[in-house]
Protein backbone atom coordinates (compact mmCIF):
# COMPACT_ATOMS: atom_id res chain seq x y z
CA UNK A 1 0.00 0.00 0.00
CA UNK A 2 2.86 2.34 1.03
CA UNK A 3 4.47 1.98 -2.80
CA UNK A 4 0.81 3.04 -4.36
CA UNK A 5 0.96 6.12 -2.45
CA UNK A 6 4.91 6.73 -3.22
CA UNK A 7 6.33 5.85 0.28
CA UNK A 8 8.95 3.57 0.86
CA UNK A 9 8.31 3.19 4.68
CA UNK A 10 5.41 4.14 7.27
CA UNK A 11 8.18 6.88 8.71
CA UNK A 12 8.27 8.36 5.09
CA UNK A 13 4.66 8.81 5.04
CA UNK A 14 3.77 10.13 8.29
CA UNK A 15 6.86 12.81 7.63
CA UNK A 16 5.42 14.01 4.66
CA UNK A 17 1.89 14.06 6.14
CA UNK A 18 1.98 15.35 9.66
CA UNK A 19 3.18 18.74 10.19
CA UNK A 20 6.10 20.17 11.97
CA UNK A 21 4.37 22.01 14.17
CA UNK A 22 2.66 19.07 15.92
CA UNK A 23 5.44 15.98 15.99
CA UNK A 24 6.99 15.39 18.77
CA UNK A 25 10.70 15.13 18.98
CA UNK A 26 12.73 11.68 20.17
CA UNK A 27 12.70 12.86 24.03
CA UNK A 28 9.47 11.39 24.90
CA UNK A 29 10.47 9.75 28.17
CA UNK A 30 8.36 6.20 28.80
CA UNK A 31 9.50 6.12 32.49
CA UNK A 32 9.22 2.77 33.88
CA UNK A 33 7.30 1.53 31.03
CA UNK A 34 10.41 1.33 29.05
CA UNK A 35 11.05 -1.75 30.46
CA UNK A 36 9.12 -4.77 29.52
CA UNK A 37 6.68 -6.00 32.67
CA UNK A 38 5.24 -9.15 33.56
CA UNK A 39 1.43 -9.11 34.13
CA UNK A 40 1.79 -8.98 37.13
CA UNK A 41 3.67 -6.08 37.67
CA UNK A 42 2.12 -4.43 35.25
CA UNK A 43 -1.09 -4.77 37.40
CA UNK A 44 0.83 -3.55 40.76
CA UNK A 45 1.56 -0.37 38.93
CA UNK A 46 -1.18 0.35 37.23
CA UNK A 47 -3.31 -0.16 40.44
CA UNK A 48 -0.70 2.29 42.31
CA UNK A 49 -1.52 5.01 39.36
CA UNK A 50 -5.00 4.07 39.56
CA UNK A 51 -4.78 5.11 43.30
CA UNK A 52 -4.10 8.53 42.25
CA UNK A 53 -7.79 8.87 40.71
CA UNK A 54 -10.15 11.06 42.48
CA UNK A 55 -14.04 10.00 42.24
CA UNK A 56 -16.59 13.31 42.43
CA UNK A 57 -20.15 12.66 42.19
CA UNK A 58 -21.82 13.18 38.59
CA UNK A 59 -25.60 14.45 38.74
CA UNK A 60 -25.45 14.05 34.37
CA UNK A 61 -29.14 12.74 33.77
CA UNK A 62 -29.85 12.43 37.46
CA UNK A 63 -31.75 15.37 37.78
CA UNK A 64 -31.23 17.78 41.26
CA UNK A 65 -31.88 15.01 43.75
CA UNK A 66 -32.99 11.82 44.39
CA UNK A 67 -35.86 10.71 43.40
CA UNK A 68 -37.99 7.99 43.90
CA UNK A 69 -39.89 6.34 41.22
CA UNK A 70 -42.98 3.91 42.20
CA UNK A 71 -42.68 0.31 41.07
CA UNK A 72 -46.10 0.89 39.50
CA UNK A 73 -45.28 3.46 37.34
CA UNK A 74 -42.64 2.20 36.23
CA UNK A 75 -43.61 -1.31 35.43
CA UNK A 76 -47.03 -0.08 33.92
CA UNK A 77 -46.05 2.73 32.01
CA UNK A 78 -42.25 3.51 31.34
CA UNK A 79 -41.48 -0.39 31.04
CA UNK A 80 -44.86 -1.58 29.16
CA UNK A 81 -44.40 -1.14 25.58
CA UNK A 82 -47.65 -0.74 24.18
CA UNK A 83 -46.88 3.09 25.72
CA UNK A 84 -43.91 3.49 23.47
CA UNK A 85 -44.59 1.34 20.70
Amino acid sequence: MLSVVGFSSLDALSDATVPESIKRGNDFEMGRFTKGMTESEFLEDFKKIAEKNKLYKNFLGMGYYGTHLPTVIQRNLLENPGWYT
